[in-house]
């Protein structure tokens, strides 16, 4: 599942130096001095094997975010952890920022022929920084999130801090879904020194420096996924945060996308992107 987590299941923790297959290392790949049969079967795209164990990595993820949001709005979670729901409430910074509307990538039907071609590259640029923002911040907080689980002290506490440094930094006002991110990266890399009138109680740690590389390898497979799939997984993480249940099984959320399965779908959709010959969606 994800790295340091104590639970079963798949897992996230590869190595920092994950292997990258050649195509004259992949499994199935005949030798170059050796003619293949024609019962052989046929080899698998370069990096088959790891992709696929960081889908159903993925895929497990998911799931454990979906049950955690479940979990933190009954009764009794709840009371523990008053912060988690009013933080989310809509109007709250937080709820505006994971709101906030991504613009529109060019189309021919927006786009004037007569449009100079730098503006229509950086269109699509505003387009892909925002949209990639967004879906960061989005696995990032749910990480966040399932990372103190275990801790409601810890999980409330990160909230007011994120609350506090969003007034400070003015992003309640600008919105910017950039610095957001920024600021939830620098919380785990760089965490503020403990203040020298503070109390003696021991801190509640909250940091925690892997996480901007679990959210970084389970962004890589995000990238995998189409334009229609892609905004179906920042709706569906964004309807875990927020408590939107009517919208999260009966909207265009990845969990109720109509098409039976959701996770048979996920899986051919990230697996066939090898086929196609790269990452498909905003890359």
């Amino acid at each position: 599942m994800i790295s340091g987590y104590d639970i079963s299941g798949a897992s996230l923790s590869f190595s920092a130096h994950d292997s990258t297959l050649s195509p004259s290392s992949a499994p199935g790949t005949p030798s170059p001095t050796t003619e293949p049969s024609t019962t052989q079967p046929l080899a698998e795209p370069p990096g088959t094997k790891d992709l696929r164990a960081f889908t159903e990595a993925f895929i497990t993820t998911i799931l454990s975010f979906e049950s955690l949001s479940q979990l933190h709005q009954t009764h009794a979670i709840s009371l523990a952890t008053p912060r988690r729901t009013a933080s989310f409430l809509p109007g709250t910074p937080l709820f505006r920022l994971l709101s906030s509307l991504t613009p529109a990538p060019p189309s021919p039907t927006t786009t004037s022929i007569s449009t100079p071609p730098s503006l229509k590259l950086g269109a699509d640029l505003s387009y892909r920084l925002h949209s990639t923002s967004l879906m960061t911040v989005l696995l990032y907080l749910n990480t966040a999130l399932f990372d103190l689980r275990n801790n409601p002290a810890a999980s409330e506490n990160y909230l007011k801090k994120l609350n506090l440094q969003i007034v400070e930094q003015e992003i309640d006002c600008s919105l910017s879904i950039e610095l957001f991110l920024w600021l939830l990266i620098k919380h785990d890399v760089s965490p503020s020194p403990p203040h020298r009138h503070s109390s003696p109680h021991p801190r509640i740690k909250t940091a925690n420096p892997s996480r901007p590389w679990l959210v970084g390898k389970m962004l890589k497979v995000a990238k995998r996924l189409s334009g229609k799939s892609w905004e179906r997984l920042m709706n569906t993480l964004r309807a875990f945060l927020v408590f939107d249940n009517a919208f999260l099984y009966a909207g265009d959320s990845l969990v109720c996308s109509g098409e039976g399965s959701w996770e048979g779908a996920f899986r051919r959709e990230v697996l066939g992107s090898l086929s196609l010959g790269g990452e498909l969606g905003l890359v």
